[in-house]
């Protein structure tokens, strides 16, 4: 059993639930001029949070996945534990930063507020969607400090699903709020990782189609 792991990823996972407070009291404040919520919507996040928190916590609780634990030595169980908790205080730290720089333009769904602003400063500078550079983390933190094939991996295998389905709506939204001040934003931006001078092909709006920001 690892426990140290166990306890660095509660913590870890503690630690964003503090950090999203006081933007979610905010934002059920917040005027809505816009929503796109849908089923898929609700399922999909629904499917992360039973990756992120559902099943670890079943792990963590519970005896009912055990057999399905690393056969591992103790020395490469204190390896992958340590290397798990610098990719979780990484993810945390990329989690605090875009909702420090977001401020009041967050939601966890497809929303647009009233006097929403395109934000680009901080880490937006850099990347579009901070908040999926730091579950990309996560995902390769868990199975690092969660030494089980299911708890461990199950973020990682449906995280894609939700990144290739959520981020072009996402984008679609914003094109459609901000238009070429947005384009113009892609273009300097990567998704999930910094440009670097490279270039990618820009998503169209979809016709008759509106979105949102960065979850």
């Amino acid at each position: 059993m690892n426990r140290a792991g166990k306890l660095i990823y509660l913590a870890g996972y503690l630690a964003e639930i503090a950090i999203r407070m006081p933007h979610e009291r905010y934002r059920k404040r917040a005027s809505v001029q816009e929503q796109r919520i849908t089923p898929s919507e609700i399922s999909f996040l629904a499917l992360i949070f039973s990756a992120i928190t559902g099943i670890p916590a079943l792990y963590i609780f519970t005896p009912w996945l055990r057999r399905a634990d690393y056969r591992i030595t103790a020395a490469t169980r204190r390896r992958l534990t340590t290397a798990g908790s610098i990719l979780l205080g990484a993810a945390v730290w990329i989690f605090r930063r875009a909702h420090l720089d977001l401020g009041r333009s967050y939601s966890p769904t497809l929303q647009i507020f009233s006097g929403h602003t395109l934000v680009t400063r901080g880490i937006y500078t850099y990347v579009r969607h901070p908040m999926y550079t730091s579950l990309w983390l996560w995902s390769l933190a868990q199975p690092m400090l969660l030494h089980n094939w299911i708890a461990g991996w199950i973020s990682f295998a449906t995280l894609p699903t939700l990144h290739l389905w959520r981020i072009p709506r996402e984008e679609r939204m914003m094109l459609d709020t901000f238009g070429s001040d947005y384009r113009k934003y892609m273009e300097r931006t990567g998704r999930i990782l910094p440009r670097f001078g490279s270039r990618f092909a820009l998503p169209a709006p979809a016709h008759g189609e509106r979105a949102r920001p960065e979850q």
